[in-house]
């Protein structure tokens, strides 16, 4: 799927929540780690506000065929653009890294892997 830094320091860390992972993709909006998809170059910083909300409006909708978007609690583990036009149709939410930048993220992702390894 996706090879870069950031998303696998996010997939490992997201792996030790121990509950579903769901990838959030610009093209295919919502997919499993299962999925297999050709290569692309489309993100969502290219695209309109009203592009951005039609792609959470279809992200909601494949979303709520699987959640309670009311009950369940989702953990953000990406940038704002993927987040920002989706969160006010879910309830409970956690979105980590909140305001720092990529680097940071890193870091933190980091941190977070250890301090779960630590405890286990």
């Amino acid at each position: 799927m996706y090879q870069g830094t950031f998303f696998k320091k996010a997939l490992k860390y997201a792996k030790l929540l121990n509950g579903d992972i769901l990838v959030l993709s610009a093209k295919h909006h919502v997919l499993d780690l299962n999925n297999i998809i050709e290569p692309y170059q489309q993100t969502l910083k290219e695209m309109s506000k009203q592009e951005c909300e039609k792609w959470a409006s279809i992200v909601k909708e494949q979303l709520a065929k699987r959640y309670d978007l009311a009950r369940d609690k989702f953990i953000f583990i990406t940038g704002k653009d993927y987040y920002k036009y989706l969160i006010h149709y879910i309830t409970h939410y956690e979105i980590k890294g909140e305001g720092k930048r990529q680097g940071e993220k890193l870091h933190l992702l980091d941190e977070w892997c250890k301090l779960i390894n630590n405890n286990a």
